[in-house]
């Protein structure tokens, strides 16, 4: 995969984490106590699991396979 191609699946990422953050932002407004304490908590989870999708598993993809892209010798099996 190219330098761009990379890029636009990060923006991608990162758009829809925000998209769907904001949509579960308007639960924090319920009357229903529980309904707003869920919304915070999953809003919170949304964030989090953005930023591992955009920072972590590509560090882990590089820690693993390196710049060659064949696997570092750690799942060897023979």
């Amino acid at each position: 995969m190219t330098l761009m191609a990379n890029s636009m699946i990060l923006i991608y990422r990162v758009h829809v984490a925000r998209a769907v953050t904001a949509g579960v932002a308007t639960w924090i407004a319920a009357l229903l106590q529980f309904q707003a304490d869920m919304g915070t908590v999953l809003m919170f989870m949304f964030l989090v699991n953005m930023a591992g999708a955009v920072m972590l598993l590509p560090a882990l993809g590089a820690w693993l396979y390196g710049r060659s892209g064949e696997p570092a010798g750690v799942l060897d099996a023979a």
